[in-house]
């Protein structure tokens, strides 16, 4: 969402301008590179000093940081966190204490950053990672994929992981991940990426793990899952689970383009200049664009992809709602007058006229949506589907159509975790601020058949809708 930043600047240009703030005084200390902290135990008393900073950073940085949990139900929390450190721990363990606290707030972009520089560590030291890649599906954890040695039901559902219940697991796994108006976020154990760490964060540098599987047929059985190493696994991955890529479905007259990250903007135009080059050589009638993979970035990127969609005005964004705050105006060079911090100011996002672009596509659009489909993805989703761009096939996904953003990053003083608050507040397209997410036109759920077939349950809903002539369908849910 960064490129909404610069609809902002213009209201800080407005303001009575009086005190200066140091930049310096929006992040915390350095720390010294070569010091490797999180090997070390560190004092109750310089984690409860990084608290308090955590605490004010977030208190003045967020529009309203109790949106979704009161203050009565958070201090007992918070409270007790302080309680807990009675004793020297290092940064990992600090890490597992704060981060469910702080996602007891519900705001998808406030959060601690897991501890990666002890992951990174584990997996250059030869350390081996869980082989696995799990759907969540609402109630339980699919298998969809298997880099490791042993021979698995894909398709199958996950019922037990060392002998405790999977979901109890995932629900335990989950608690580090923030999502907006959520107490837990399953769906980001999705991301291998996540998911690996978090499984190595709970059970250790271990080498296996006993898990029981219904497979489709109803049979249950044990394994052991041996884990593998990260070299091992990108040599099995496909290509479809790593950047952006796009190739063409000849026999449905279709272009299937997966953006799976809102990368650089200059990487971004690139990449729509050579794929949209080859749709228009080719004459292609149906474009489907893929973003289930994808929890959003640079909204510039979305942008300019939106460029090539379609010659109508149109907005990721409503309206924009921003806290001013010394962190907020320090990102910004802006000076404002002491009066003015603390006060929320709203900006009405005007429409955007496309420039003429002689690659647009003039067919039809499906675009693809998921659960994780959040942040940018949200806001490209919803002006898709409100300025009438493509037809949306797929899940709700997780974030609300209103919602708190704009990260702001720091680091805490002691301890070096990187933290994030929210800055401000997003209104997308088509919003009811009901707490809803944007709406497929058809809702379609992978199917646990399909995946043991390796068949893509939506993507093969679409084709179908394009082979009857994609005739448009409303809603299934009402709001």
């Amino acid at each position: 969402m960064k490129s909404i930043f610069k609809t902002m600047i213009w209201i800080l240009v407005c303001l009575s301008l009086r005190a200066a703030y140091s930049s310096a005084e929006s992040q915390a200390p350095n720390q010294d590179s070569n010091q490797p902290t999180y090997l070390k135990p560190i004092t109750p008393e310089k984690l409860k000093e990084d608290l308090d900073f955590l605490f004010k950073t977030i208190e003045e940085v967020h529009p309203n940081i109790y949106a979704y949990t009161s203050k009565v139900e958070f201090d007992p929390m918070r409270e007790q966190l302080y309680k807990s450190l009675n004793q020297p721990i290092n940064r990992l363990e600090f890490y597992k204490l704060i981060a469910p606290v702080i996602t007891s707030l519900k705001s998808g972009h406030t959060f601690i950053f897991p501890p990666v520089d002890e992951f990174s560590e584990h997996v250059k030291a030869g350390g081996k990672v869980f082989p696995l890649s799990l759907n969540w599906d609402g109630k339980n954890a699919i298998l969809v994929n298997n880099y490791g040695p042993t021979n698995l039901p894909i398709g199958g559902t996950i019922l037990s992981i060392n002998r405790q219940d999977a979901g109890e697991v995932i629900s335990r796994l989950a608690r580090y991940f923030p999502a907006e108006r959520r107490t837990t976020f399953r769906w980001q154990l999705e991301r291998d990426e996540l998911l690996r760490p978090c499984i190595w964060l709970e059970y250790g540098p271990i080498e296996s793990l006993d898990v029981r599987i219904r497979a489709i047929d109803e049979s249950v059985n044990d394994y052991t899952i041996k884990f593998v190493t990260l070299d091992e696994i990108k040599a099995k991955e496909s290509s479809d689970k790593k950047k952006n890529s796009y190739r063409d479905i000849a026999q449905y007259n279709a272009f299937l383009i997966k953006l799976n990250d809102w990368v650089p903007v200059e990487e971004i135009k690139k990449f729509c200049s050579e794929a949209f080059k080859e749709i228009h050589e080719q004459k292609v009638s149906n474009l489907i664009i893929d973003i289930r993979n994808n929890p959003g970035g640079n909204s510039d990127c979305a942008e300019a992809f939106t460029e090539y969609l379609t010659e109508k005005p149109y907005r990721l964004f409503e309206e924009v709602k921003a806290k001013l705050s010394k962190q907020f105006c320090n990102r910004f060079g802006a000076k404002v007058s002491d009066e003015m911090m603390g006060t929320i100011f709203s900006k009405k996002v005007p429409l955007r006229q496309p420039k003429p672009n002689p690659l647009r596509f003039k067919g039809q659009t499906f675009l693809l949506i998921g659960v994780r489909s959040t942040s940018t993805s949200t806001a490209f989703a919803a002006a898709m589907k409100h300025f009438d761009i493509g037809i949306l096939v797929g899940e709700e996904p997780a974030e609300p159509l209103t919602c708190y953003g704009n990260a702001f990053d720091y680091m805490l003083p002691n301890c070096g975790l990187k933290a994030s608050s929210a800055c401000q507040v997003y209104v997308f397209p088509g919003s009811k601020n009901d707490g809803r997410g944007v709406l497929p036109n058809y809702e379609v759920k992978q199917n646990p058949q399909d995946t043991t077939k390796g068949v893509d349950t939506v993507l093969e809903f679409t084709l179908n809708l394009i082979k009857e002539g994609g005739q448009f369908a409303q809603p299934k849910q009402e709001r």
